[in-house]
């Protein structure tokens, strides 16, 4: 009955949260009161949501205010050479930006860019995809300290001086690219798939002292000579879970230029339809831990790891033991309907034999 109680109080707390969280709603569309994304984004003020329903877009986005900008149905489209049609750039610490639910449309077969650049608070990409063909999502990540991208297919990612957690990504180049390059950054993989490119690359590049966290995830080189999966130029750090896969070829290391540390960490997977949160945590086996959520809050260092939660307002949605063989411990939580955009801060902390330690932060947006 504790149990019920809490998910019934995290329910009714979140319901009370959601409309905080957007001033108006401005809808593109056919028929409706925009025909493009961008007079919609040019239009809305800080804090509103553009909700982008159906139609076919050839256009770029640029967004420099507090926005959520959404999609439902609505295709973005290329024409013939790779460019950067998504901009969000030059934001301060409590302007958080939230593009999320778009699909890429390419007859060429070329990417289209998204730009993340000099952001100091939250940036969250979430669901992106494309049509099934050869076209794929590029991203760019320069100089911002809090970027969330979850469930969506990359050609491949460049993070340079910033912080950045992925969730439930695909990186996978088709010609010469690292899945993922980072120079002076942290990058933490969650539930992620990414592999190097012909004519041989590792999966993941490191330099410049940056960070890499990997959990539940696989990264591989492709080529035909000795290749790490990742390669750490520079001895950064490589923190890896026991569940995260590794490949080499050739004889190589599966790391290359440091030794990784191997640790078991708790991260957390979280998603809604719109009527209920899915949340897979997962961690040490048997560990007990709680999962906090609040408003997103830019980040925080704490004694016991980085969170996202607004510390002065922050509840526990419900606790739980990680599975002894699998370590994972899901959750299905039916909440009322929120306006698209709406996001929040999840994070597992887990009370172990050590003491608390914080889980990889996340963020969850309502589409």
């Amino acid at each position: 009955m504790r149990y019920l109680r809490s998910l019934s109080c995290a329910a009714a707390f979140l319901g009370c949260m959601a409309p905080l969280v957007s001033q108006q709603v401005l809808t593109v569309g056919p028929g409706q009161t925009y025909s493009t994304i961008g007079a919609a984004v040019t239009a809305a003020a800080p804090g509103d949501t553009v909700l982008v329903i159906g139609g076919s877009y050839l256009e770029s986005i640029d967004i420099s205010k507090r926005l959520q900008v959404v999609g439902r149905g609505a295709l973005l489209r290329t024409q013939f050479l790779p460019q950067i049609s998504v901009r969000v750039h030059d934001l301060g610490p409590n302007d958080p930006v939230v593009f999320s639910g778009f699909t890429l449309q390419s007859q060429s077969g070329f990417s289209m860019g998204i730009s993340i650049e000099r952001c100091a608070g939250p940036v969250v990409v979430h669901d992106l995809h494309n049509q099934g063909g050869s076209e794929m999502w590029g991203l760019g990540i320069l100089d911002s300290t809090q970027v969330h991208v979850a469930r969506s297919l990359f050609f491949s990612v460049r993070v340079t001086n910033s912080v950045a957690m992925f969730e439930q990504c695909v990186m996978d180049p088709s010609s010469w690219a690292f899945g993922v390059w980072a120079t002076s950054s942290v990058v933490s993989l969650v539930a992620c798939s990414a592999h190097g490119a012909l004519p041989g690359t590792p999966a993941v590049r490191l330099e410049g002292g940056s960070v890499l966290a990997a959990t539940i995830s696989t990264l591989y080189p492709v080529g035909t000579s000795a290749l790490p999966g990742v390669d750490a130029v520079d001895s950064d750090l490589v923190l890896l879970d026991s569940t995260a896969q590794v490949g080499s070829l050739g004889g190589a290391p599966p790391v290359a230029g440091t030794v990784p540390v191997v640790r078991d960490f708790t991260s957390l997977r979280a998603s809604s339809d719109g009527a209920a949160l899915s949340a897979r945590a997962h961690g040490p086996a048997g560990e007990v831990f709680i999962t906090a959520f609040s408003a997103l809050a830019p980040a925080v260092a704490t004694p016991f790891g980085v969170t996202w939660l607004d510390l002065t307002a922050f509840g526990t949605l419900y606790a739980g033991v990680h599975d002894p063989v699998t370590r994972d411990h899901v959750v299905t939580l039916a909440h009322p309907p929120m306006p698209a955009g709406t996001t929040f801060a999840l994070q597992t902390i887990g009370l172990g034999v050590d003491g608390i330690r914080l889980g990889v932060p996340t963020a969850l947006s309502m589409p």
